[in-house]
C-alpha cells in the first residue's frame, strides 16, 4: 500500500528476513536480484574447484545426483553380530523405470543388490526395531536407539547403498564403485570437525515434560554437528566461506553486505535440504529436506545431494529460490525499518502507527526457537561479522519466547507456563461442557417426545 513499515522480533532470523523484504529490496530493487544471481553463480564455480574431488563424475561421464545412505547397527541375535543397514523401504522408484534394493546375506555380510522392477519385501526397520536378513532376529527398538546413541546418531560412518546419476539427460541408479567410497573417505579426512557447530540440541519439545527428549536426541543426535555427514558439512563450510568473501569485495561495502546476506540464505536452504535427516522420495525420485513437519524426525536411511548436479537440492535450485523471492517483491515501495526487539517492548513513539499487527503465539504447536537454531548455528559464523549486534549468543535466547512449551520453562516463569497451559485447557473444557449440555438437552427433548 506504500505505507512506511516498522517490524520487530526477538529472534534474529526473522529480523534479518524482514530486513531483506522491508529495507533492502525497496532500496536496491532489480540491482540486488541481478547481483545475487551473478555472485551466486560465481560461488558455485569457486566451490566446485575446491570440492570437485569429493563429488567425482563417473568414467562414462555420468554425474551423481544423490547418494543413498543407511545408518547401521549390529544384530544382537545369538552368534550373529552382522552389520544391519537400517532401511525403511526397499523400493527406490515407483514411477517410470522402477528400481529396488535386494538384501542378500553372504556369510557374515549383508550385500545390497540393485534390481529393476517392484518388490513387496519390507525393509529392515519397523516401528523402530530392526530385523536381520541373515538370522531373522529382531533387535528391539530400545537396543537400536542405544546402539545409535553410542555412535552419535550414526551419520559419521553410515553405509552407502546406491547412487542416483544423470547421463545425457537420462537418470538412473547404478551400483557402487570403489571411487564412491574413496571420495567420501577423502572428505572425512579433509573436514576439520572442530569447525562444526557443536552446541547441544535443546532436548525439550512441546507436549513433553521437563525430562522429555526429542526423537533425534534419543538416537544420539545431541549436537547440531551430528546432523551432517563429513561431506555434507565440508560442502556447507566451503560454500559459507566463499559467500562471506562477497562482503569484502571492493566497491559499495553496504551493498556488498546485503548481497552476502542473501547469499547466506542460499546456503541456509542447503542446510536443511542436505543433512543426515533428508529423505528420498521414491514416487518423485527427489530429495526432501529435514522438515517434513515442524520437528526434527528420526530418519533411518537418508540421502545426500550433489550440490553441483542438476538434481534436486542442488546449489542452482537454492539460488533460484532466493532470486525469485527478490524478484517477486520488487513491487514494494516506501520505507521500512526493522529492529530486534521483543513484542512487548514498544520502540515506536506513542500514536505513531495507524495499524498494529502482531503474530500471536501458537501455544505448543511450533517450537520456533528450537527449529531456528538449526540455521542459527551456521548463520552466526557467517553473519556475526556483518550483524554483530544480532548474532551475539551461542544459541538463540528463548527465555522470553511467547510460546507455551517447557523448552523455556524454569522456576522464574513456571507460573507463565501454567497459565499458558490453562489457556489451552479451559477453552477445550468449555467446548466439552457445551457439547455435553447440548447432548443432555437433546436427550431430554427426545424423552419428552417419546412420552407424548
Amino acid at each position: 500500500m506504500g505505507a512506511d513499515a516498522f517490524a520487530s522480533d526477538l529472534n534474529p532470523i526473522p529480523v534479518l528476513l524482514n530486513k531483506v523484504i522491508l529495507e533492502y529490496i525497496p532500496k536496491y530493487g532489480r540491482r540486488l536480484a541481478n547481483e545475487v544471481r551473478k555472485r551466486g553463480e560465481w560461488i558455485k564455480i569457486e566451490a566446485e574447484k575446491e570440492l570437485r574431488e569429493f563429488y567425482p563424475k563417473d568414467a562414462d561421464g555420468a554425474t551423481p545426483i544423490a547418494y543413498l545412505w543407511a545408518r547401521t547397527i549390529q544384530c544382537e541375535g545369538p552368534g550373529c553380530g552382522v552389520e544391519v543397514p537400517l532401511i525403511r523401504n526397499l523400493q527406490l522408484t515407483r514411477k517410470g523405470r522402477k528400481w529396488f534394493l535386494r538384501l542378500r546375506p553372504v556369510r557374515k555380510i549383508i550385500e545390497v543388490d540393485l534390481c529393476e522392477g517392484v518388490t513387496n519385501t519390507d525393509g529392515t526397520v519397523r516401528s523402530g526395531s530392526a530385523t536381520c536378513p541373515c538370522c531373522n532376529y529382531t533387535t528391539q527398538a530400545k537396543s537400536v536407539k542405544s546402539q545409535l546413541f553410542s555412535k552419535r546418531g550414526g551419520s559419521e560412518a553410515p553405509r552407502l547403498l546406491e547412487i542416483y546419476v544423470e547421463r545425457e539427460g537420462t537418470r538412473y541408479f547404478r551400483p557402487l564403485s570403489p571411487a564412491d567410497h574413496d571420495a567420501f573417505k577423502a572428505a572425512s579426512k579433509k573436514l576439520d570437525r572442530g569447525r562444526l557447530p557443536m552446541d547441544e540440541i535443546n532436548p525439550v519439545r512441546p507436549y513433553k515434560n521437563s525430562r522429555g527428549l526429542s526423537a533425534v536426541t534419543r538416537i544420539g543426535i545431541t549436537r547440531f554437528g551430528d546432523l551432517y555427514t563429513a561431506r555434507q558439512a565440508l560442502a556447507l563450510i566451503t560454500l559459507q566461506e566463499i559467500a562471506l568473501r562477497v562482503a569484502d569485495l571492493e566497491g559499495d561495502r553496504a551493498f556488498n553486505r546485503v548481497v552476502a546476506t542473501l547469499l547466506h540464505f542460499v546456503v541456509s536452504r542447503y542446510i536443511f535440504q542436505n543433512c543426515a535427516l533428508s529423505r528420498w522420495h521414491a514416487t518423485r525420485a527427489t530429495i526432501e529436506g529435514a522438515f517434513g513437519k515442524q520437528a526434527l524426525q528420526v530418519v533411518w536411511d537418508f540421502v545426500e545431494a550433489n550440490p553441483f548436479s542438476n538434481g534436486s537440492a542442488n546449489w542452482n535450485n537454492a539460488l533460484d529460490w532466493v532470486v525469485e523471492v527478490v524478484e517477486a517483491n520488487l513491487v514494494l515501495v516506501g520505507h521500512g525499518t526493522v529492529e530486534r526487539a521483543a513484542a512487548q517492548d514498544q520502540i515506536v513513539p506513542d500514536d505513531a502507527a495507524h495499524l498494529l499487527a502482531t503474530d500471536p503465539p501458537y501455544f505448543a504447536a511450533i517450537p520456533y526457537t528450537d527449529l531456528s537454531n538449526v540455521f542459527y548455528v551456521w548463520e552466526r559464523e557467517l553473519l556475526r561479522r556483518l550483524y554483530p549486534e544480532m548474532y551475539t549468543e551461542g544459541l538463540i535466547d528463548q527465555s522470553r519466547e511467547i510460546i507455551v512449551t517447557n523448552a523455556n520453562r524454569g522456576p522464574e516463569n513456571e507460573n507463565i507456563a501454567v497459565f499458558g497451559n490453562l489457556g489451552i485447557i479451559l477453552p477445550r473444557l468449555h467446548s466439552l461442557l457445551r457439547i455435553l449440555f447440548n447432548s443432555l438437552q437433546t436427550k431430554s427433548h427426545l424423552s419428552h417426545m417419546s412420552g407424548l
